[in-house]
């Protein structure tokens, strides 16, 4: 099973899902270890100090943060890709 067709010519919209996996990936570690305590901050807090200039607060503006996170891990691996 590929994540991305093989044969997809458009080397952004691969390199955009690469990163948006990518993005997933992380995101879930990032969960894990702030359940265990091991972070202090999650990926979708820091995004919030970004877009809001403080904490996210209600489950919308944790929501958007997280997409916002995501969207920016996407065009990372366009760069990439």
């Amino acid at each position: 099973m590929f994540l991305v067709e093989p044969g997809l010519k458009d080397r952004f919209t691969a390199g955009f899902l690469g990163g948006l996996v990518s993005g997933v990936a992380m995101n879930v570690i990032d969960h894990i270890f702030f359940a265990l305590n091991y972070a202090q901050i999650r990926y979708l807090e820091w995004a919030g100090h970004i877009i809001y200039g403080r904490a996210p607060a209600g489950t919308g503006e944790l929501a958007t943060a997280q997409g916002v996170q995501l969207f920016f891990a996407g065009i990372l691996g366009a760069n990439i890709g």
